[in-house]
């Protein structure tokens, strides 16, 4: 049976798919280095909605990086071995001007390729594109105002792309939009989506431990099949470790050209900066050069900083298959 726990997320999840990656295990314990298996790519910060509880909500919103820098990036990320990408945001990446072009251009290298959107703009993508996506997850939240128009676009793209593992990511504040989920999830399991995750706030997320409660109690009454729920709390974390080895794993590049340690850059210190912070670049280079440079030194970002952390899972496996381990058929 799937844990869709472990497929569809990854903070403070245990990282089975680095135990399950014979190539990655296998190039760190030979190589004792840590190479780009998956980039998250915030195209552009320009965004359709101004969501209150956004992550990102102070960034430059006129940040973007072009298609030929974007293309430049990836063939390099490529060279060193990256298999997976996520075009998310920073703002919506269905704002970018040549989406499309990008994501042909990112296919035809052999990386996979995973979107994140509020699906405002989801007409801008055409059929091949969409079959091009190995996954699309739809963001939306409480205080979305999402009109009819809306789920008659969105589910036009879903029969468009046969091929695409559809989810919705929503997050749950302090008054949950009980109808608002209520057709989510209806809608979900109308169009045979793989999942729907339902997360806290994440600035409130140790405030609102009664909120996924609430919201499992309604869809029980109405009598709605939540098997597609995955019902993921932000309220437990850890403090940053010295070695953020996710950094060298699983980098961002933000639409300013810099690379940061991870995509909990924005809320990860304890006075969030509702951006990705500066003191989360994991070099002072931007692009090819930035990334050049991480990988030729490979040197982790210092997570002490970081008064949040979810991926403590993952640093602790991350470690151990970089360290020399005595007597270890004895298992």
């Amino acid at each position: 049976m799937e844990n869709k726990q472990i497929s569809y997320t990854a903070a403070s999840a245990v990282p089975m798919k680095i135990l399950l990656d014979r190539g990655l295990v296998g190039t760190m314990i030979d190589r004792r280095k840590i190479f780009p298996r998956h980039i998250q790519l915030n195209p552009t910060n320009k965004c359709t909605q101004k969501c209150f509880f956004c992550s990102c909500s102070k960034r430059d919103q006129t940040a973007q990086l072009s298609y030929i820098e974007i293309m430049n990036i990836m063939s390099q990320a490529k060279k060193f071995g990256c298999r997976a990408l996520t075009i998310t945001g920073g703002g919506d990446p269905l704002c970018h001007p040549r989406i499309n072009d990008m994501i042909k251009g990112i296919w035809d290298m052999g990386i996979e390729i995973g979107l994140v959107t509020n699906a405002d703009l989801i007409y801008r993508l055409k059929k091949k594109s969409l079959n091009k996506l190995t996954w699309m997850r739809i963001s939306l939240g409480d205080g979305r105002k999402v009109t009819q128009s809306y789920w008659n676009l969105f589910e036009n793209a879903v029969k468009l792309g046969n091929e695409v593992d559809f989810s919705f990511s929503y997050v749950v504040t302090e008054k949950p939009d009980f109808k608002l989920i209520e057709k989510m999830v209806r809608f979900a399991n109308k169009f045979n989506f793989v999942h729907i995750r339902l997360v806290n706030n994440i600035f409130n997320a140790d405030k609102l431990y009664n909120a996924m409660p609430s919201v499992k109690k309604y869809l029980k009454e109405k009598k709605i099949d939540d098997k597609l729920v995955i019902y993921q709390d932000r309220g437990h974390w850890t403090k940053g470790t010295k070695n953020c080895l996710i950094s060298l794993l699983k980098p961002v590049i933000g639409a300013d050209g810099y690379w940061y340690a991870c995509c909990g850059s924005q809320y990860a210190l304890k006075k969030p900066a509702m951006d990705y912070d500066p003191a989360t670049k994991i070099s002072k280079k931007k692009g090819v050069n930035g990334l050049i440079d991480i990988y030729k030194n490979q040197k982790p970002f210092d997570g002490r900083i970081c008064w949040k952390c979810y991926y403590k899972n993952y640093n602790d496996v991350l470690g151990a298959l970089l360290s020399d381990i005595k007597h270890e058929v004895f298992i």
